[in-house]
This record gives C-alpha cells, structure tokens and sequence, in this order.
C-alpha cells in the first residue's frame, strides 16, 4: 500500500526504463518484492563491509551511556531504541548491520514510491547506498543503528501522507494516514533532527517525477496539506520531548544557538557565507568524498533543459531544489554543518542521476550508461569508507598505545597514585599527525588525545572503555588553582610531564589548556 503513493497519477509505462511499478517476470508478488529489496541490500553490505567487518573505537563512542544526553538533546527516539531493543550502548558487527539493513529499506521505500522500473531502482538503489555522506553518521555507533531505523520512518512519512490526499479513500481513513504520517516524521526525527528533511524531500522527488512524466503538479493542492503536516509533525516532537524530559527529570540541551551564523557576522557576510557554502557543496568540496556530487550538479543542470526545453518551469525548479535540500539548513542559518547531517544527499544524488539517464540520454545510451554510474559509485563508495575506517583504526591503535604509556608513567612517576582514587588533569591534546586520514574526512582518524585541544572527559572515558585504567578526573577549582604553575614542566613522553602539583596528577600532553568546561565542579 505505501509503495503505491500516487499511484492514481503516474502513467503505466515512460521512456528509458521509466516503466511500470510490476513488471512481468518469473516471480511475482512478496518474492519480487524480496528481490527488488535485495538487489538494494546487498551492494549496501559491500559497500558498508569494512565498517561491518572492523569495528573501531572514535570519538562519542567512548561513553558507556547517553541515554539522557539523547533525552535532553530531543532524540528521545534513540533513548528508547536502545532501551527497548538496540544494543545499548552499541555492539560491534550488529550495530552497523542494523543501520545498512533499515538505510536500504529506507532505499527501497523511495524507489517503490517514485515506482521505478526494476532496473532503474536498482540503479536509484547503488546510487543511494555508496554516496558518502552517511558514511559519517556510521561512525557513531552509539546511535547509527537507530539513525538507520529513522531513515526508514522518513521514507515511510512521505507515502502515508500522498495516500492521506487522495479523495477515493474513506475519510476515516484518510485522517487515520495523516496523523500516522505525523508519527512516522515525529519518531524519525527524535532520531536525528536533520531527518525532518526526509519526508519533505521524498515528496519533492514524487512531484518531479509527476511532472517528467507530463502530468500536472498539484503543487497549490499539496502546499496547505503539506504545511500542516510538517507543522502537526514538529509540535508533536516537541511535546513527547518535554513530557520526557518533565518526567525524567532532565534538562533540555541544543546547540542550535551556536549554529546561527547570522548572529555572528554582519548580513552581507552571512550571505556571501551561506552561497560559498553551497555552492562548495555542489561542486563536490567541503567534506572527503563528496567529490562524486559534482555528478548530481550536471545531471542536475541537465535535467533543468529537458524541462524548460519541454515547457516545465515548475520541474526545473523542483530539479534546483532537490539538488540544494540536503543543505537547506546550511543556507538558511549560514553555518557549515558536518557531513552527517547531510541524510538526504545521497537520495538527492541517486535521483538526480537516474533522471538524466531516463530523460536526459538517447535510449542506446541508457544501459552503458547505468552500467558505468552503478559500478563507478560502488567502487568509489566502498574505496572511500574504507580509506576512513582504516584512518580511524590506526588512531584507535595509536590512542591505545598511548593510553598505556600514560597509564605505566602515572604508577612510575608518582609512587602513591591509585586508580579511580587519585585526581588527574589532562593538560591540552597532543599533536600527533595521521597520516592515514584523508582530507576534509570529519572525526574519522581523530585521536580522543587531541580533539577539544584536550578533553579530560573524554580522555578517562576512553582509558575506561578500553579497560585501561580508572581514571577520576580532577575538580575544576583544584585544576584552576594549578594552572599558572604548569608552564616549565615538559610535555609527554618526555621525562617530567607527570607529576603531582597541589594533590593532583598532572598529564601534560600540550603547551596550552584544552577544554576546561567538562571537568566536574
């Protein structure tokens, strides 16, 4: 029933394997369905196979447990999740099969909706799964598998609500898939708020699709329905957030305040900002592998002259803003957000290509030409997450190695420390180069001794978690009163940068300071 939105509009058969959602063949009915779903899932697993395969220890996977972080960040959703049936805080091997399987659902969701032909969702399929902007959102594992499963949600919005407009189905019924649309957007995005884009962005495809197939838009009809929706969604979000964190007793987090660019810079500025910015992104820079979106920008500019060479302004606009959607909030508050948040980018680029494919190429040209895109993004895809994992192994060892030597030099330079007991002060991070991290490629390759210039809460968390010592951090005003007589002591390894300074055990790892603000009062 969801895969059949919009069934009523779209014609039976187009141009370039536009063709019907079931087409004959040998099996029919839940096996096709199965097959189609797989012919999604397994490059997904190839790709996705080094995160599988080798687990890694970055940064934010060091804490043993967010649940109230997640609470007061709004992402309720994960806080559940991992309560009620999600490896809590994650497990290595599952937790990224989990985010793969429900990401190719979520593929599948879309590719059904928009009713492509079965070679074109195989396409649309490889094309979603290798592009590399979720590649970071893997990385988190203490909350990627229940990201995964909001992708799905996502998916699963935009259907629900294209079923609710249509007037031959009860009104009951209809009211029934409106609010069940709601949920769906609700739950996906106390998973990860940049998924709200999601079900927006699949309807933008649906209408695109309407219109290159020569129906007419019902933009004005969608519109009011569409707001309402969206609206309905976001209040309902918002109170299950504060009904939990009334109840639980936590107080509510963002950092949305810090991510306004308009507030730091001048208007003029903040412009000039915002258009850098996405500009940079359709061109293929800003993060490591996100070269291959230059692909989507021509496709994207070609697809436009189709329209307009066919009389349809409406879809070459919709084009244009299915290419920006991913990085709607980067424009709208002038900031440059991570990678991670980018979850819409990989279907905006899948789309985008299998639209110049079907309607931008001569019909001999079709085969070869998703051949080439399908084994190119699978060979670029599964190259780049693997170059990042490897990054990030080779931190995660060094950051071991190191943990232990500061470990052997607190029991060898100070007589009388005892784990978990006595207080330790981290001072700075140390500069240590990978050379195996690549350009522009976020936290993968980040060692936990360097990031924040020194983060004393995550340093312990990480000797914690990998079970090399205890370590109690020390008060903030011990740490203050301290600071202006840590200038002379050398920094590690060298001989002299453990020591014990006004009862405290002094690490120092940098010439400046990192972070002070997690230490405990």
């Amino acid at each position: 029933m969801l895969t059949r939105a919009f069934a009523d509009s779209v014609p039976n058969a187009d141009r370039n394997g536009t063709g019907p959602a079931s087409e004959p063949g040998f099996c029919t009915g839940d096996l096709r369905e199965a097959l189609r779903f797989a012919a999604i899932l397994l490059p997904a697993l190839f790709v996705y196979g080094s995160v599988i395969t080798t687990f890694t220890m970055s940064i934010d996977n060091e804490f043993p447990d967010t649940f109230d972080q997640d609470i007061g960040l709004g992402r309720w959703a994960i806080s559940l999740l991992k309560r009620l049936l999600l490896a809590d805080p994650y497990a290595a091997y599952i937790t990224p099969v989990v985010f793969v399987v429900f990401l190719s659902l979520a593929v599948y969701i879309v590719g059904r909706t928009l009713r492509l032909s079965d070679s074109m969702l195989v396409v649309f399929g490889f094309l979603s799964v290798s592009f590399p902007a979720l590649f970071y959102q893997v990385d988190f594992n203490v909350q990627s598998d229940a990201v995964g499963i909001g992708l799905a949600l996502g998916a699963v919005s935009a259907p629900l609500f294209l079923q609710a407009l249509r007037a031959d189905r009860p009104i009951a019924r209809r009211i029934a898939l409106f609010f069940a649309a709601c949920a769906t957007t609700a739950i996906s995005t106390a998973t990860y708020q940049s998924l709200f884009t999601m079900g927006p962005g699949i309807v933008l495809l649906v209408l695109t699709e309407k219109i290159a197939r020569g129906g007419k838009p019902p933009v004005a009809r969608l519109a009011g329905p569409g707001i309402l929706w969206l609206a309905t969604s976001f209040v309902l979000f918002r109170l299950v957030s504060h009904g939990l964190q009334s109840v639980l007793s936590v107080s509510p987090s963002t950092y949305f305040a810090t991510q306004i660019g308009w507030t730091h810079a001048s208007f003029p500025a903040s412009v000039s900002s915002a258009i850098r910015n996405a500009v940079t992104l359709c061109l293929g820079g800003n993060y490591y592998g996100n070269g291959i979106y230059l692909l989507a920008t021509l496709a994207c500019i070609a697809g436009i002259v189709v329209m307009l060479r066919h009389r349809r302004p409406v879809g070459a606009v919709l084009l244009a803003a299915i290419l920006v959607l991913p990085f709607a909030l980067n424009i709208l508050l002038s900031f440059s957000f991570p990678p991670r948040t980018y979850v819409f980018q990989g279907f905006s680029f899948a789309y985008l290509i299998v639209f110049f494919l079907r309607f931008g190429l001569p019909a001999r040209f079709v085969r070869p030409a998703a051949f080439a895109a399908t084994c190119g993004a699978l060979w670029f895809g599964t190259h780049v997450l693997a170059s990042l994992v490897f990054a990030d192994q080779m931190s995660w060892r060094a950051d071991i190695v190191l943990a232990e030597q500061i470990e052997q030099r607190l029991h060898s330079a100070i007589p009388d420390y005892r784990d978990g007991v006595t207080p330790v002060y981290f001072h700075g991070g140390i500069q240590r180069a990978n050379r195996w991290k690549p350009r522009g490629s976020d936290i993968y390759g980040t060692s936990f001794f360097h990031w924040d210039g020194g983060n004393n809460l995550r340093i312990s968390n990480f000797m914690r978690a990998n079970m090399i010592g205890e370590v109690r951090m020390a008060p903030l005003s011990r740490v203050r009163a301290i600071m202006g007589r840590i200038g002379p002591q050398p920094v590690f390894p060298a001989t002299g940068s453990v020591f014990m300074l006004g009862g405290v055990a002094v690490v120092r790892l940098g010439i400046e300071p990192g972070t002070l603000q997690t230490l405990p009062e």
